[in-house]
């Protein structure tokens, strides 16, 4: 699990437009740490297939692999397993 922001890389004059767009949010490997990031931390997390986890209580979004011609579209992000956050 890792923020947002520190897995996409910008120019130094684009950083206040970075930190609006992608924020404090996580992005966690599997459904189960995106809940339990939402909810022992408080903030949005989405998961490698796109799903969006709101403090709020909301799910949007999902994997939509229709153009892929049945390849795995997932992102592919090294990430760390989910740490115990609580």
């Amino acid at each position: 699990m890792k923020t947002a922001l520190s897995l996409v890389g910008y120019a130094n004059e684009l950083e206040a437009a970075m930190k609006h767009v992608f924020g404090d949010s996580f992005v966690c490997p599997n459904p189960d740490c995106a809940r339990k990031v939402t909810a022992d931390v408080g903030k949005k997390s989405v998961t490698f297939d796109g799903d969006l986890y709101s403090p709020a209580g909301t799910l949007t979004g999902g994997k939509d692999c229709s153009h892929t011609n049945g390849n795995d579209c997932r992102l592919s992000i090294q990430v760390e397993s989910c740490p115990d956050v609580s």
